[in-house]
Order: C-alpha cells, then sequence, then structure tokens
C-alpha cells in the first residue's frame, strides 16, 4: 500500500464552537484545506449562535495539561496556534508544558478578547498577562485593532497611528506582531506586519462584504502557523494567508443564518 506524504501537524489550542465556523473546529478545517494535520486542545466550550454566545464554560487547568502532554508525548508538533485562552494558571502551565518538551516550532497567537457579538471572553487584566506571559514564547501575535489597544492598556478610542502602536506593543511584549483588518476608508483593508528585521510593512487588499465572516479570524492565524512551517517567511506566510482568508470569505456556504461561517 502506498503511503500518503508526510503532513505538517499544527497544534490547535483554542476553544470550541458549537457552530463550527470558529474556534478548533475552523482550525481543523484550515489544516485539512492546506493538506496539514491538526490536533487539539480545548480550553473552553462555547454555546454561541449567530445571536450571540450564550455559556462558556472553561475547561479545567488539569485537563488542559492532560490534553497537551498527550498530544506532545505522541505526535512531532510543526506549528502551534493559540486562541481563545481564559485562565493566567493555565496559561503558566501551558508554557511550562511546552518546555518540557523542548518545543522549538512557528508560534501563532490570536489574542481573543470579545466575540463578534461584543461579548468579552476574559476580564481585561486577566487578558493582558497571559499574553504577557505568552510572549516569552517568542510567538507571533494577530490582534486586530482594539485588541492590540486593549493589549497596551489603552482607550479603544485612542487614535493612535498603527506604526506607533506596533512599536509600542514590541517595546512591551518583544514579540513579533501582525495588526489584521485595519479599515479606514472602508474600501481597502490593511495588515501590518512587524517583520523578522523589526521593520513593519504593509499589505493592503479590497475589504470584501460578506455577513459571513465567523472564523475569518482563525483561518487566518491558523494558516499562517502552517505556512511559516512549511518555510515561508514571515511577510511571504502573511501575504498567502490573507489571500487564504479572503478566499474562504468568498467561498463562505449560504446557510440562512444571520452572521455565517467561512468556507474553506
Amino acid at each position: 500500500m502506498k503511503h500518503k506524504k508526510n503532513k505538517k501537524v499544527l497544534l490547535a489550542i483554542a476553544g470550541s464552537d458549537n457552530t463550527g465556523g470558529a474556534g478548533v473546529q475552523c482550525d481543523i478545517k484550515t489544516s485539512l484545506t492546506l493538506n496539514a494535520y491538526c490536533v487539539n486542545c480545548i480550553t473552553s466550550v462555547t454555546s454561541q449562535s449567530s445571536n450571540g454566545v450564550k455559556e462558556i464554560v472553561n475547561i479545567p487547568e488539569k485537563v488542559i495539561a492532560s490534553q497537551l502532554n498527550t498530544i506532545l508525548n505522541e505526535f512531532n508538533i510543526d506549528c502551534i496556534k493559540i486562541g481563545l485562552f481564559n485562565s493566567y494558571t493555565s496559561a503558566i502551565s501551558t508554557i511550562s508544558i511546552l518546555k518540557k518538551f523542548k518545543i522549538n516550532v512557528p508560534i501563532v497567537i490570536d489574542p481573543i478578547y470579545r466575540s463578534t457579538s461584543k461579548t468579552n471572553f476574559v476580564k481585561k487584566e486577566i487578558y493582558i498577562k497571559i499574553h504577557k506571559v505568552f510572549a516569552k514564547l517568542n510567538p507571533i501575535f494577530t490582534p486586530n485593532i482594539d485588541e492590540l489597544k486593549i493589549l497596551l492598556n489603552l482607550a479603544e478610542s485612542n487614535d493612535i497611528d498603527e506604526n506607533l502602536l506596533i512599536k509600542k506593543f514590541y517595546k512591551k511584549y518583544r514579540s513579533n506582531v501582525i495588526l489584521t483588518g485595519v479599515s479606514k476608508k472602508g474600501i481597502y483593508t490593511t495588515d501590518y506586519v512587524l517583520d523578522e528585521s523589526l521593520k513593519i510593512k504593509k499589505i493592503s487588499s479590497k475589504r470584501i462584504i460578506s455577513n459571513n465572516t465567523h472564523g475569518s479570524g482563525c483561518a487566518f492565524s491558523s494558516s499562517l502557523a502552517i505556512y511559516l512551517a512549511m518555510g515561508k517567511s514571515l511577510f511571504e506566510a502573511l501575504k498567502l494567508s490573507k489571500k487564504y482568508t479572503s478566499k474562504a470569505i468568498l467561498n463562505s456556504p449560504i446557510l440562512g443564518v444571520g452572521y455565517g461561517p467561512v468556507g474553506h
């Protein structure tokens, strides 16, 4: 029997979305599309619909640790994507486990603070503490403009130049960052990236108007991790992930819901 070519393995550490649009479910679909394999560690279980998040149950620290240990004892991981994370002690435990296994792969962090329906998943001070700890992993953060301001403990209404925000972020967190989806005039969206040489680059594309964008941030961050695992530079991986996410939005299935998921 002919064996299939080895796949890159993505470890998704994220929440579960019962609609299948975002979270671990989106990471799995993204991996399948990009010919990668996704193992996962679920950090929280959400009950949500296009009308909003109804319930959130955080997974106990010992269960998160157990998921990570069982995966890392068996699988060779090529990249990691970290999404929804609500527990500071679990963040400390996660870092300890990754160091124990001497994990040295691209790590992408999608620092999720609130849902599109405006439900905050975690208290602001805990959110900042968690990601200050995760910065020790030398990851690439992929916040939107509001998340970046919150990570810097700035008012979301504070109008600061994107380049200055990125410089402030690097000074505080010492991590690479991609500021995603900045749209000032509504026609184009721009991503700003602090590349390996610590220079700020940007890439713009025409904004896609759609009600089916649930999971677009998850698709972007998990695809970015996979492209980095394939050996792409950060800027090249950004271009490919932006293209992948745009295509996913355009391929969104029509499911008859108010706020639908992206396609793959």
